[in-house]
């Protein structure tokens, strides 16, 4: 018996990258450590709500409103020590959404004046979403930055949002962030 549980575990295939989690939700979480940021900003009228639900997940809701010019909602958290994503290509988020498309963001530095982002679709189940480094092109205020891709540098901030051209309400839970 011993000798075919190995057989098995040989045929298994063998990854050359582990998920590293940078990020994981558990029922201690502090909610305050991630900021809501909306279009209000700017004028807007969305309203985003963030907390840790009692199953310890996080749960970024609430309404996007496109009022005054308005049109998102977002939640970052600023890590306690910067990371650099060395030996890996790609981040790993365990989510489960509504549906709707949101944007996965990254800084190098909290007074950054660009984020690259990658945008993924929900299904409504739980679902494991793989991004890589190099499809993350940089914004500011929405608008394209002359800058290369993501080339898994430095990480200091981390970053969800919605903003998706339309009036409507949302809800993402969120397990963990990590790379792979």
């Amino acid at each position: 018996m011993l000798h075919l549980l190995f057989i098995l575990a040989s045929l298994l295939p063998m990854s050359t990258h582990t998920d590293t989690i940078w990020y994981q939700f558990s029922t201690s979480s502090d909610a305050s450590e991630w900021e809501v940021q909306d279009d209000t900003v700017m004028g807007g009228r969305s309203k985003g709500n963030f907390e840790v639900s009692r199953q310890g997940v996080g749960r970024f809701h609430g309404h996007v409103s496109l009022e005054n010019d308005g049109g998102f909602s977002s939640i970052n958290h600023t890590l306690d020590q910067p990371i650099e994503p060395e030996g890996t290509d790609r981040f790993v988020l365990r989510v489960k959404g509504d549906g709707k498309v949101y944007q996965f963001r990254v800084m190098a530095d909290e007074d950054q004046e660009f984020t690259h982002y990658g945008e993924f679709k929900t299904t409504g189940e739980w679902q494991t979403v793989e991004m890589s480094f190099d499809e993350m092109t940089a914004i500011h205020h929405g608008e394209p930055v002359d800058v290369p891709n993501y080339e898994g540098d430095r990480v200091a901030v981390i970053d969800f949002l919605i903003a998706n051209g339309e009036e409507q309400d949302f809800e993402l839970l969120i397990q963990s962030v990590g790379v792979k």
